[in-house]
């Protein structure tokens, strides 16, 4: 095969790491070997849409929609395709990475705000860099890559509600620039994920901060054992920060932790019986 034929996504050729020849890509969409097989890429509806391998035969594998759709998860009620539990599960529960821009690499922190975008404090290296890539946690195989997207924009702004997220899930940042990442593809376990796929706004964001006053008032003992016992993370101050539907995000001193939720949760309702259940000591 001719190494210097890439693949062609959303319209552009894959670079390093999303372009390795040997890579067999299984899943729910099936197996596909090397780069001059059909290659599938899990939509945000569920579905695998196909493109060949060649560059020239294939400019895109789908056509890109709106940044913002909300392809996840319906209005009612709320749902999210199996085939995507895994994926979104992944970047829920490892808000922290390291991000490559160009050549450089450095620790990164992020935190999903309510619409499913990624938010970080940035360099100025990193938003002017051609190539930017954010791994979670770290650059193995078996980690969660993806191929970003940065767009800064200014905390005295109308996005500056998310620099308040961040720092409520990981403190005072030591860059002073903000970003919010798009995620144009993202690749784990051998199996490509487009961008829009991995964007899940989040159906339970009207009802967080009641659920997380309610539970650091009455469940923080058992947050702190819901930590131990399902993390093996031992917390003294734990503190609810996040509530999605897959899961709950838990600050302690030095790390968030996440307790998943077994199945997708559709309301509020089910939200506090699931955090009650893992709560009970």
């Amino acid at each position: 095969a001719d190494e210097s034929r890439g693949i062609g996504v959303l319209g552009e050729t894959i670079n390093a790491p999303f372009d390795e020849t040997s890579t067999i890509l299984r899943g729910p969409a099936g197996t596909v070997e090397a780069k001059l097989d059909v290659i599938r890429v899990i939509d945000g509806d569920g579905t695998a849409d196909e493109g060949l391998g060649h560059a020239e035969d294939a400019t895109r594998i789908r056509i890109a929609c709106e940044r913002y759709h909300p392809t996840t998860m319906s209005n009612d009620p709320p749902m999210i395709a199996p085939e995507l539990r895994l994926p979104l599960g992944w970047l829920h529960g490892h808000l922290s990475g390291l991000f490559r821009f160009d050549e450089n690499v450095m620790p990164m922190k992020v935190v999903v705000e309510h619409e499913g975008r990624l938010v970080a404090p940035v360099m100025v290296a990193m938003l002017t860099a051609n190539e930017t890539v954010l791994y979670l946690p770290d650059e193995e195989e078996s980690s969660l890559h993806l191929m970003v997207t940065l767009e800064q924009f200014e905390e005295n702004g109308p996005d500056g509600h998310l620099a308040d997220r961040w720092r409520i899930y990981h403190g005072e940042p030591e860059d002073v620039r903000w970003a919010i990442m798009h995620i144009e593809a993202g690749r784990l376990e051998g199996v490509f994920y487009d961008g829009d796929g991995l964007l899940m706004p989040n159906a339970l964001g009207p009802f967080e901060s009641g659920i997380c006053r309610w539970a650091n008032e009455e469940r923080v003992d058992g947050l702190r054992a819901a930590c131990l016992r399902e993390r093996e993370i031992e917390i003294s101050e734990p503190r609810l920060v996040g509530v999605d539907p897959l899961g709950f995000d838990v600050r302690g001193r030095f790390e968030v932790v996440r307790l998943d939720a077994e199945a997708p949760m559709r309301s509020e309702e089910e939200a506090r019986s699931t955090l009650e259940r893992k709560t009970s000591t």
